[in-house]
C-alpha cells in the first residue's frame, strides 16, 4: 500500500482573509499546499509548498487538524497548518497549476472543517 501525505496551509491577512489557490486540476479553491515528500516533515513541507505556490515566506507554524484516509491500494495523512506570520508579496509562481491566488473572506472554523474539500464561496 502506497501512501502520499499531504499538507495544507492557512495563511490570514491583517483583514482576517485567508489566501486560497484555485487549482486548475481540480477545478475548485483549495488552500496552498501539496505532497510531503519522503523523509519531510509536514511543517517543512508546508514551508516549502507555500513558497513554492504563493512566493510566501513563513513562519511561526502550528498543525491545527489531520485526518487519515484509507482506501484499498492507498493511505495518506493531510495535514492543516496554520501559519502565525508570513512576509513577502503573494505571486502565483506556479501559473500551470494555479489559475488564481487571493485572500478571501472565509470563517476560520468553517475552514479548519473543510480541510479536505473545495472552498465554495
Amino acid at each position: 500500500m502506497s501512501v502520499k501525505n499531504f499538507v495544507r496551509v492557512i495563511i490570514q491577512n491583517e483583514k482576517g482573509e485567508l489566501l486560497v489557490i484555485f487549482e486548475k486540476k481540480w477545478n475548485c479553491w483549495v488552500f496552498p499546499g501539496g505532497k510531503i515528500e519522503p523523509n519531510e516533515a509536514p511543517l517543512e513541507a508546508a514551508k516549502r509548498e507555500a513558497f513554492e505556490e504563493t512566493n510566501l515566506v513563513i513562519e511561526d507554524l502550528e498543525i491545527v487538524a489531520e485526518k487519515v484516509f484509507s482506501g484499498k491500494n492507498q493511505s495518506c495523512i493531510g495535514y492543516l497548518v496554520k501559519v502565525n506570520r508570513y512576509s513577502g508579496e503573494v505571486k502565483n509562481k506556479e501559473l500551470e497549476k494555479i489559475a488564481d491566488i487571493k485572500f478571501k473572506q472565509i470563517d476560520y472554523e468553517f475552514a479548519v472543517n473543510r480541510l479536505f474539500y473545495a472552498i465554495e464561496f
